[in-house]
């Protein structure tokens, strides 16, 4: 995997948890937080991990999925 194809990728994944933060209605609570990580890739997938959830003094809420995001288009394909 070339710098320039890692770039676009870290950019879309930053972007992916911004939209999820609103989308899960994360970004009006203190404590919300959504993380995107690469796991994987191979010729037509980039594997991704999710976490979200609410961790304050309060609460500990914290789920975890996995993805996958077509490796041409970095859209979700699932």
């Amino acid at each position: 995997m070339k710098t320039k194809e890692l770039n676009k990728i870290s950019k879309r994944l930053g972007d992916i948890e911004v939209q999820l933060r609103a989308e899960y209605g994360l970004n009006r609570i203190s404590g919300g937080f959504v993380i995107v990580d690469m796991i994987d890739y191979d010729d037509e997938f980039i594997y991704i991990s999710i976490k979200d959830g609410i961790q304050s003094d309060c609460t500990n809420a914290v789920t975890c999925d996995e993805q996958r995001l077509n490796r041409n288009t970095l859209e979700f394909n699932n």
